[in-house]
């Protein structure tokens, strides 16, 4: 089992990488993930990766492992920043065409390679992060935010509508 941590390159080839039975355990900066960074209040610090590359019992080349990286997002509830531990696990097929990508076990999300080049690491830790972004993030029940318990009709403002019907009421009354 040959390990990658101590080569600094951010290029992996997952093909060859799998053929070795490799293991990837890199810290990876998030200041370099625009995409990600778009998506979140803050992306500071670094994603923890840590992937396996091999081949299953039924031969299929596949990554699996897991991405973990802080980020900052708003709560949806309360509006308040909140810091989100976004965890990626990740399970999949390495293909290099459709057919493949068809006959792969329903347990593998594909990742289409259509050649042996090497591919970003950071591009994809990237994605496996964006994927698993919360997509309504709320603080955990009993935090910060306001509960639904005290939050009553009464704390909202009362506006006092004209009755839609009383011009009919007033039409009724001369007829």
């Amino acid at each position: 089992m040959r390990a990658m941590s101590d080569q600094p390159s951010t290029y992996i080839e997952p093909f060859t990488l799998a053929n070795n039975d490799s293991m990837v355990e890199r810290q990876i900066a998030l200041s370099g993930m625009q995409r990600l960074a778009e998506l979140v209040i803050e992306a500071t610090g670094d994603a923890t990766v840590s992937l396996h590359f091999g081949a299953d019992q039924q031969r299929f080349r596949v990554m699996q492992g897991t991405i973990a990286a802080p980020v900052i997002m708003r709560c949806e509830r309360c509006l308040k920043l909140m810091s989100v531990e976004v965890v990626a696990n990740v399970n999949v097929g390495l293909v290099k065409n459709h057919e493949q990508a068809e006959n792969l076990p329903g347990q593998y999300e594909p990742l289409l390679l259509e050649s042996d080049e090497p591919v970003s690491l950071t591009e994809l830790v990237e994605d496996e992060l964006i994927l698993s972004l919360p997509i309504a993030p709320r603080h955990e029940i009993g935090a910060v935010c306001v509960s639904l318990d005290d939050y009553t009709a009464e704390d909202e403002p009362q506006e006092e509508r004209e009755n839609p019907f009383a011009a009919l009421a007033a039409l009724k009354k001369k007829h």
